[in-house]
């Protein structure tokens, strides 16, 4: 295990979606991990990431993880709204964004 669990915040490494924030929703049978963002990767249609590819940081977004192992339905409005919110500011996934572009470019 790489360390993720359910409901952490992870931000994109490698791909065409670098430093975009997801949020870890589930593992797939081949070893790849499960994010959505409730914007361009919609729950119904979750985006597998290889968990080299991925960034994790050290924001857990609970209640997404408890409506997980609860079998709940996530919406996309709130799973954003959980985003946001929570101690996960804009200003601090730009940050982890701009820093993980600048780290790409060298």
């Amino acid at each position: 295990m790489t360390g993720f669990s359910l409901g952490k915040l992870a931000i994109v490494k490698r791909g065409k979606h670098v430093g975009v924030p997801y949020v870890v929703v589930g593992k797939d049978p081949n070893g790849r991990w499960l994010v959505v963002d409730g914007n361009l990767m919609p729950v119904i249609r979750p985006k597998r990431k290889n968990p080299r590819h991925l960034r994790q940081t050290r924001l857990v977004l609970k209640e997404v993880a408890q409506r997980i192992t609860e079998g709940k339905m996530l919406d996309n409005g709130w799973l954003r709204a959980q985003l946001l919110s929570a101690s996960v500011t804009e200003e601090l996934l730009f940050k982890e964004a701009e820093e993980t572009a600048w780290r790409r470019m060298m």
